[in-house]
């Protein structure tokens, strides 16, 4: 089974139940996505990759691919935000890959990558 790939952009009314919940007093405007989605490779990552960045221009679309290892797991509640769950994952090995296409599907992607 091929794995669907999920938005994380957080939405106008995720923004909203935000600001309700933490009850600020100025609009949560924040960023798209949230805290802790953006992976930043510095210059010995890139090495290692092969990658340069000039071929990737920002607003580009890449795939990223990677094996994590689950390093922290904790579950909580408080009065204020209820029960939450963290899952924290040390990426160990990545590539990227061209987004996929209607030619090229995430599918085949995992078929290419995982052939026996």
């Amino acid at each position: 089974m091929a794995a669907k790939l999920v938005s994380m952009k957080v939405t106008k009314a995720d923004r909203k139940a935000q600001q309700e919940k933490y009850a600020t007093a100025s609009p949560v405007d924040g960023d798209a996505y949230p805290y802790g989605l953006t992976v930043r490779l510095d210059n010995e990552s890139l090495e290692k990759l092969g990658l340069d960045v000039s071929d990737y221009p920002v607003g580009d679309t890449v795939m990223l691919i990677a094996t994590c290892e689950v390093c922290e797991t904790s579950a909580r509640q408080s009065v204020v935000g209820g029960e939450n769950q963290n899952l924290t994952l040390q990426i160990t090995e990545m590539c990227l890959e061209d987004a996929p296409t209607k030619k090229k599907s995430s599918a085949d992607v995992a078929a290419a990558l995982y052939k026996e």
